[in-house]
């Protein structure tokens, strides 16, 4: 459908998109692409490995912020995705066989203790509020509950996470992610299922966002 795909890296998508808003000043990368950490950034929640065409990623892609270095009183928090085909290029046309309801989304607070107890965030689109004794963390969850990819193939997808400052109107990259490949297949495949960890990641946004 349409003329030759471009692509692109990551970061080179990254820095077309900030300047259409020559509003903004850029700064630079907080966090390299696909750093993870248990107390910094990851994808938490990976996509299925198997998935069939046209239908909704499950589980749904959900990536994980730390709040340490952000300021929820002077900073919009939000995050967008796209495809990434196998040569790890960026599909960047008009017509990306990815279709979701939106291709940004902002954060969900929500606070796990690595005990694995959980206590509901406030209903804050960007908050840097941190969780209280040794056992809890602080981070911001990003989820993309409606992906579907239109066309069979192997992909992976990127999340990048930016913040706005609300004073400056800097934009600040956080961080950049790549989620595992998925393999998206013409004929039926089995759903996939959340890992016990990530079935309580989601159960968790879940009663956070009722």
């Amino acid at each position: 459908m349409g003329g030759r795909p471009s692509t692109r890296s990551v970061p080179e998508q990254q820095r077309a998109h900030q300047s259409h808003q020559p509003t903004h000043q850029q700064s630079q990368t907080t966090e390299s692409l696909g750093h993870s950490s248990s107390n910094m950034s990851s994808i938490c929640v990976q996509p299925p490995s198997h998935a069939t065409v046209n239908t909704t990623l499950y589980p749904p892609i959900v990536a994980k912020v730390s709040t340490a270095t952000i300021d929820a009183h002077s900073a919009w928090t939000y995050a967008q995705i796209c495809l990434i085909d196998g040569s790890g290029q960026v599909i960047d046309r008009e017509d990306p066989p990815l279709r979701l309801g939106s291709m940004s989304t902002t954060a969900s607070p929500l606070y796990l203790s690595e005990q694995g107890g959980r206590r509901r965030g406030g209903g804050s689109s960007s908050s840097s509020s941190g969780g209280s004794g040794s056992n809890s963390s602080s981070h911001m969850y990003f989820q993309f509950p409606d992906v579907q990819v239109t066309q069979p193939g192997i992909y992976s997808l990127g999340v990048v996470v930016q913040y706005i400052d609300k004073n400056t109107g800097q934009v600040e990259i956080l961080v950049q992610l790549h989620t595992e490949r998925v393999t998206v297949h013409e004929e039926q495949v089995a759903v996939g299922r959340p890992s016990a960890k990530e079935k309580r990641i989601l159960d968790g946004l879940s009663a956070t966002n009722c």
